[in-house]
């Protein structure tokens, strides 16, 4: 009995664990190529961070795709609410200020990335973690720039 009671408590500790403060996601693809191999790399995500709203202007961040709801992306904050980004406007850049509650978010391989350039400004209630670190492949483990 006093063996189950233990493995109810790690049980549990790992739900909250897992739920509320971290979580391991794959991140694939070219667009966020060189900080994150286009094959995958799996990262750990810091989701504490995305319930307090707790990041800057180049924090890579998980959130769920503002036009797929089904798939999730991994990108890198470019602007945060307030802050005035330039957005291509044919031959032209114009002035575009993020609304209140909302990320701009960007790849870093610019040619190789759907992002916020194509669909606007994201709603931060859909980030889902910041990025901490990467955790495998082995070779590459460490945080990320």
């Amino acid at each position: 009995l006093q063996s189950s009671f233990e493995l109810a408590k790690v049980g549990a500790l790992f739900y909250v664990v897992n739920q509320y403060m971290f979580d391991v996601t794959i991140c694939a693809g070219p667009s966020m190529y060189p900080a994150i191999n286009p094959v995958g790399d799996v990262v750990l995500t810091n989701k504490w961070a995305a319930y307090r709203g707790n990041y800057k202007v180049g924090d890579i961040v998980v959130c769920a795709n503002p036009v797929a709801a089904d798939q999730r992306v991994c990108k890198r904050i470019a602007g945060l609410e307030g802050d005035t980004v330039m957005v291509d406007k044919g031959f032209e850049q114009r002035p575009f200020r993020i609304p209140r509650n909302h990320l701009w978010l960007e790849g870093d391989n610019k040619a190789h990335s759907f992002d916020s350039r194509a669909y606007g400004p994201v709603p931060s209630q859909l980030v889902q973690g910041k990025v901490l670190c990467r955790v495998w492949p082995l070779s590459r483990i460490g945080l990320i720039r």
